[in-house]
């Protein structure tokens, strides 16, 4: 969860989440919520951000992925 030590947040924290679920959608509310806690002001694109920069280091084919998928309507 977020402020875990020893690892760099929140990336890990977010691939750690789709991997324990792997089919299971999120919308960006509900990672905000528990990658970077409840409290966290900042903008509902930083899921993007992440999200993204996930796929460019795992996806064989980033702008074609297959594992981190972007459901409309769903989230991620």
């Amino acid at each position: 969860g977020p402020g875990r030590p020893g690892r760099p947040q929140p990336k890990y924290d977010l691939f750690e989440l789709f991997v324990k679920c792997p089919r299971r959608g999120y919308a960006r509310e509900n990672l905000m919520d528990l990658v970077w806690g409840e409290t966290y002001a900042g903008d509902y694109r930083t899921v993007d951000g992440h999200s993204r920069r996930l796929r460019e280091k795992l996806e064989a084919a980033p702008g074609a992925p297959q594992h981190i998928l972007t459901k409309w309507g769903i989230g991620y």
